[in-house]
């Protein structure tokens, strides 16, 4: 097998690795994400304004990992 071949598969595995890795971290984000946030919506909804904060301090700073900063999701989530 030729040394350039050998690179390229080397490269390749790599790739496959770290997305993995990154898709695994996304689904933990996404499980944390619906945790707080539904945790935000009961406290608020109870009328618990003060416990429900930090809730909704997660719920935003999760969306920005998930969604990105511009996204629109995000913008929603400033407003709680």
């Amino acid at each position: 097998m030729s040394r350039p071949f050998q690179y390229l598969v080397l490269m390749f595995c790599i790739s496959l690795y770290s997305y993995s890795v990154a898709d695994e971290q996304s689904d933990q984000n996404l499980e944390a994400f619906e945790k707080a946030y539904g945790e935000y919506q009961a406290l608020a909804k109870a009328g618990y304004f003060h416990a429900a904060l930090p809730k909704a301090q997660i719920s935003f700073e999760l969306g920005e990992l998930i969604f990105g900063d511009d996204h629109s999701n995000t913008a929603a989530l400033s407003w709680i």
